[in-house]
């Protein structure tokens, strides 16, 4: 795992990886810590099972030790492994594995994936008290578990970051009331962390002026399909934009030049007022072109310097 990271870094030298260096077990960590069973496809990231099958076994649910549920001591385990074993050039360079928090999916995604997704949809409609309650318990062990790391290998946080993509896909009204509380909390838990960093790349155009409220002040790899225009006008004085070059449309499929007048155009939009990172929206796709990703940092040094 952290040769694959190393030899990442080692390959585009002047880019910054996110989430950095550091224990990567996919969206499967979270769901495991509550015991939840996973699937492992021969060919993608392993996927957790949905395990609450009735909604009324909430009730009966407490908050898992975060020292000893599901990969909680090994991940502690590989980052005190990780940290003895990277060498001084990066983590001086680049700061990974020195109070840099390598993200937790977020109390919307991960109570989504213990109920299933339809069932976890439909709960909000017909059970929403229910579902407040799974939420806030997710919420309570994800705060434990930021402080246990705290506590531990990674030590005191300069940057963390929440990842939770379905909390887009649902309204504003239902944002507020069963997403936004419960990042706000854990935001406000970490308030004095230097970068507080949030990833959705759902559409958010619908909610984005929330985030700074939530406590964010670093929206990274975003929404591709809304134009950096609208975030910059809506959300750039307060937070950091880190975006959103379309990983589809563009850094895969077109060519190298075109690449090029893509991230001129982003960083035209985002630098104004500052706060502003050229990245993909979202993330880089599985076959991207080297050259292109080469392309994205040329660009930046060629038209970033204002």
């Amino acid at each position: 795992m952290l040769k694959c990271e190393m030899a990442a870094q080692e390959r585009w030298p002047d880019m910054i990886l996110l989430p950095g260096f550091g224990p990567d077990f996919s969206i499967q960590f979270e769901p495991r810590a509550f015991g939840a069973q996973v699937k492992q496809p021969p060919d993608a990231p392993p996927m957790p099972l949905a395990m609450i099958k009735n909604i009324e076994d909430v009730e009966k649910m407490a908050v898992p030790d975060p020292g000893e549920s599901g990969l909680c001591p090994k991940c502690m385990e590989y980052y005190r492994w990780m940290k003895e074993h990277t060498t001084k050039e990066f983590r001086e360079k680049y700061g990974y594995l020195d109070g840099w928090q390598f993200y937790v999916l977020g109390p919307f995604d991960t109570s989504l994936l213990l109920r299933g997704a339809t069932e976890f949809m439909t709960d909000i409609y017909m059970h929403p008290q229910l579902i407040k309650k799974l939420i806030d318990i997710v919420t309570q062990w994800e705060i434990e578990w930021l402080k246990l790391q705290e506590e531990g290998p990674v030590g005191r946080f300069k940057l963390m970051g929440v990842y939770d993509d379905n909390s887009g896909n649902i309204s504003r009204k239902h944002f507020q009331e069963f997403a936004f509380p419960y990042f706000k909390r854990i935001y406000d838990t970490f308030r004095r962390v230097p970068f507080r960093l949030f990833h959705n790349d759902a559409k958010v155009h619908h909610i984005m002026d929330l985030f700074y409220e939530m406590g964010v002040n670093n929206l990274v790899l975003f929404d591709a399909e809304t134009d950096i225009g609208v975030f910059k006008e809506r959300i750039g004085k307060n937070v950091c934009l880190t975006g959103n070059v379309k990983p589809l449309e563009v850094l895969l499929r077109d060519t190298t030049q075109e690449v090029e007048r893509e991230c001129k155009r982003q960083i035209e939009v985002g630098k104004e007022g500052s706060g502003y990172v050229l990245a993909p929206g979202g993330a880089i796709s599985r076959g991207t072109p080297e050259a292109n990703l080469d392309m994205m940092i040329r660009a930046a040094e060629k038209y970033g310097k204002y």
